[in-house]
């Protein structure tokens, strides 16, 4: 009786610790998919910020190839 206890209580252990490390893993990946998101919506503002800007390039100098038309 007292093998089984001490059996069970050892697997017991081992589990608790198994299931610690895998929740530990399970959160690392969260915060690298949070930092990736967060790069994904830095990097689409720099793509937004660059296409107006190209806008604002192409209307300055288009107009001013009409002008000269």
């Amino acid at each position: 009786m007292i093998a089984f206890l001490a059996i069970f209580s050892f697997l017991g252990i081992f589990i608790i610790i198994f299931l610690i490390f895998i929740l530990r893993k399970i959160n690392q990946i969260k915060v690298q998919l949070d930092s990736a998101n967060e790069k994904i919506g830095s990097f689409k503002e720099s793509l937004n910020v660059i296409n107006k800007s190209l806008d604002i390039f192409r209307s300055i100098f288009g107009k001013s190839k009409k002008n000269k038309e």
